[in-house]
């Protein structure tokens, strides 16, 4: 399981980039993404990334829908 969730979030980042050339890879963390992004580019980026899991959902078609989460925070520490 933890090698499919892997390859979700490897296609999910490379729509995204794909989709939004705006943002900026900062890290991965275990099967979380940080990326750093405008500040007036935040509320873009939050419906942009919608759409990637929606289409995310369509290419995979499985029963179950995959759900991504979207925190915001200036510093790492903001982001618990």
């Amino acid at each position: 399981i933890q090698s499919s969730a892997s390859g979700v979030l490897d296609v999910y980042c490379l729509k995204l980039f794909q989709f939004c050339p705006y943002i900026e890879f900062v890290a991965l963390i275990h099967d979380e993404v940080i990326f750093s992004v405008p500040d007036h580019l935040i509320e873009k980026l939050k419906l942009d990334s919608d759409e990637v899991v929606q289409s995310l959902n369509k290419d995979l078609e499985w029963s179950v829908p995959i759900r991504f989460g979207t925190k915001i925070a200036k510093t790492f520490g903001g982001l618990k």
